[in-house]
């Protein structure tokens, strides 16, 4: 993305969420995460739910699981499964350090339970790869390249375009 179609666009996003999860998205494939996770956190705090599941995704991948559940809340409220599971998997974890402090100060029903809830949640570890946790919205710059591989040279100077 140009810089010029990113300056044409920043306005434009205070009332359009939708341009603010544009703008995350193309700051993630140019891998500037920060300025990403600005434009998603934008959006979401608009009532984007794609992008409040991106957020909370986000966070949870940098091990801010509290800071994700508000926004992967408001993602699985809206019917996103991928949250729902997150959100799910969050406070899993979450009960599973207070069961885990209850039954080591020795509260009996804690030291019972925590057992079985560890046997019933035992899942799967979540992907460390923020790519791999959102792949419906996080592409690579290797999903740009033609189909041959090879990008094409530079601009012609004189013209402005790329030969291809």
């Amino acid at each position: 993305m140009s810089w010029r179609a990113h300056e044409a666009l920043e306005p434009l996003a205070d009332s359009d969420p939708n341009i603010s999860v544009l703008l995350g998205y193309f700051n993630t494939v140019m891998a500037d995460i920060e300025t990403a996770r600005r434009w998603y956190r934008k959006a979401a705090d608009a009532g984007h739910a794609d992008a409040a599941a991106t957020v909370g995704e986000m966070l949870t991948g940098e091990g801010e699981a509290a800071k994700a559940v508000p926004y992967l809340k408001t993602a699985a409220e809206a019917g996103i499964a991928h949250a729902q599971y997150r959100l799910a998997m969050v406070l899993a974890a979450q009960a599973d350090g207070w069961l885990t402090r209850a039954a080591g100060a020795g509260h009996p029903a804690a030291m019972q339970a925590l057992p079985a809830f560890r046997a019933l949640t035992a899942v799967p570890p979540m992907p460390l790869s923020f790519k791999h946790a959102v792949p419906s919205m996080v592409l690579g710059k290797e999903d740009f390249l033609p189909p041959d591989g090879v990008l094409p040279a530079g601009p012609d100077p004189l013209s402005g375009r790329c030969p291809r």
